[in-house]
């Protein structure tokens, strides 16, 4: 962060498909480690190994979106435009404060806010 700046406020939030959205398991599993090569690339494959493997359960992500919905100041903070919803997002779009939409109609709702 450069001197002087404010730290920035995520204020709304567009899920998309792509690597990593559905996750690990619901619950919890073995553990296992793993050695990635030491290549610098995008998108980074040391987060997309731990998106893989991230427990999704249900309730949590519920609790998650509620609280978005709670703290952002926006009605509607988290916008939802993907094809594939495995159970955890199909739980978040059930949720009051969650929209469906395009991924371009969710940015230009978000940098009007």
């Amino acid at each position: 962060m450069l001197a002087g700046a404010r730290p920035q406020q995520v204020r709304g939030a567009v899920l998309c498909d792509g690597p990593g959205l559905w996750g690990g398991a619901s619950g919890p599993t073995s553990s296992s480690f793993t050695v990635l090569p030491d290549e610098r690339s995008t998108p980074d494959p040391y987060a997309l190994l731990e998106l893989s493997r991230d427990l999704r359960p249900r309730d949590y992500a519920a609790l998650f979106a509620r609280l978005a919905v709670e703290h952002s100041g926006l009605d509607e903070p988290i916008t939802v435009t993907t094809v594939v919803r495995p159970p955890w997002l199909e739980t978040v779009v059930g949720e009051v404060g969650v929209a469906e939409g395009t991924l371009a109609q969710a940015l230009a709702t978000y940098a009007a806010g």
